[in-house]
């Protein structure tokens, strides 16, 4: 994703990732570079922000909230840390490889002294995936198994192969209680 503005400062180039994917709620996390300059003693500075995200709701619109830290380093050897927090709304077509977010992201300052930056961020990101189907598609009454014959063998015509995905090293099958 690209953001202007936002956790890494004047803008900054990241790669997200969903690490828990349910109907109403997605966790991420992400990390992303910056440079941006500051004066003639520091040089520029070379930014890492690293945030954990939160989306809730269902439908296109949904609000997104996150909280980091940042590894700052200036090009004359001085690191700093601060913490970038987030709260916005994030548009994402459920059919679309795009999403678009607009947010508030105040800059907290906590080592020195305490400061507050009021900031905010605008951010456009693609994803080189495909879209996979939610869970939601699924029957809303199921339970996993072990991927086996005996199984496969057992379960009932209404059975369900959720499309090669690996949880904890195996194969896992779903299939409806009726």
């Amino acid at each position: 994703s690209f953001e202007l503005a936002g956790s890494g400062g004047l803008g900054s180039f990241n790669y997200e990732k969903t690490f828990f994917d349910k109907p109403k709620t997605d966790l991420n996390w992400r990390v992303g570079f910056s440079v941006a300059p500051i004066d003639k003693n520091n040089g520029a500075v070379l930014i890492f922000p690293v945030m954990v995200h939160s989306i809730f709701g269902e439908g296109n619109f949904k609000p997104d909230i996150g909280i980091g830290q940042t590894i700052s380093i200036t090009t004359k050897g001085s690191p700093f840390f601060m913490m970038p927090a987030e709260a916005g709304c994030r548009y994402q077509p459920a059919d679309k490889n795009y999403y678009i977010r607009l947010s508030y992201t105040p800059i907290i300052s906590y080592l020195i002294d305490f400061q507050i930056q009021h900031w905010g961020g605008f951010t456009y990101a693609y994803s080189f995936q495909k879209q996979r189907k939610k869970y939601s598609s699924l029957p809303q009454r199921f339970f996993l198994l072990p991927a086996t014959k005996k199984n496969i063998l057992m379960a009932p015509i209404n059975l369900v192969m959720i499309s090669n995905r690996i949880i904890n090293s195996k194969s896992y099958l779903a299939t409806t209680i009726c």
